[in-house]
């Protein structure tokens, strides 16, 4: 074979492996072009979900996602209210929360407005909210533990707060009704970690009849009706066990019916 027939033999053959090559290549980068468009298109399409979702945060935050245990307490006090006629209202912190009150007391239905972590002065603002309007057979305030602390500002503070807070229930209410506040145990792991002082409670206690014979009020002692069989039992401290729930059930019971004047179930 000749020189020249030789060169274009090998020309054509570099030919067809370059097309080869090049139909290869062509196809790769094709590939290549296609997966990042499509790994761009699911970051958009990604970015363009988490935006949606943020949005959505923003929107739900404010009602939910940094909502707190009071605000969910007040709106299903408001929604029990709005229900009832003429209902018993009782008023209180955690240990009222946690209480199991009947449904109903002398033809009247009971609204639990226990509010974990409450206090006198929360509940001087907050109770004509909670009431809205509504007329209330009897208001029942079993609240003071957690203003029995060092920085609370003790018994003249207290004194002058709660002697508000019957003030303007008075506005509202024909009747009111004046719980003491249950004893805690010193030594109890919530007692120390919230700073709840025993002894002001004991003060409270010596305060508390006053302030409500002071207002008309009527009186139930349920510190004493809690230590009744002896120590009063808590699970933390503050809270009460099942067994010490079933003496404040009943002195509870016995002191809206007295309230009430009526032998009612």
């Amino acid at each position: 074979m000749s020189r020249s027939r030789g060169a274009v033999a090998l020309l054509s053959a570099a030919g067809v492996v370059v097309v080869a090559t090049s139909g290869w290549t062509i196809n790769e980068v094709g590939k290549n072009n296609r997966a990042t468009f499509n790994m761009i298109q699911r970051t958009e399409e990604t970015a363009d979900a988490i935006t949606a979702l943020t949005r959505k945060v923003d929107r739900l935050g404010p009602l939910t996602v940094r909502h707190e245990h009071s605000d969910v307490r007040q709106f299903m006090i408001r929604a029990h209210l709005d229900r009832a006629v003429s209902p018993i209202v009782v008023f209180g912190d955690s240990i009222t929360e946690a209480a199991v009150l009947p449904g109903a007391i002398c033809d009247h239905a009971v609204v639990n407005a226990g509010i974990g972590g409450a206090g006198v002065y929360e509940l001087l603002k907050d109770a004509p909210f909670l009431l809205g309007g509504k007329s209330p057979a009897l208001v029942v305030l079993a609240i003071g533990t957690n203003d029995a602390h060092a920085a609370s500002g003790g018994e003249q503070q207290f004194r002058v707060a709660y002697t508000a807070l019957l003030h303007s229930l008075a506005l509202l209410a024909p009747k009111l009704l004046v719980a003491s506040i249950p004893p805690v145990d010193p030594k109890g792991p919530l007692t120390a970690a919230a700073g709840i002082k025993a002894s002001l409670i004991d003060r409270y206690n010596l305060i508390l009849p006053k302030l409500a014979e002071a207002e008309g009020a009527s009186f139930i002692d349920l510190n004493k009706a809690v230590s009744a069989e002896g120590a009063t039992e808590t699970i933390d401290g503050v809270h009460l066990t099942p067994g010490a729930y079933n003496l404040w059930d009943a002195a509870m019971l016995a002191g809206i019916k007295r309230a009430l004047n009526c032998s009612a179930s």
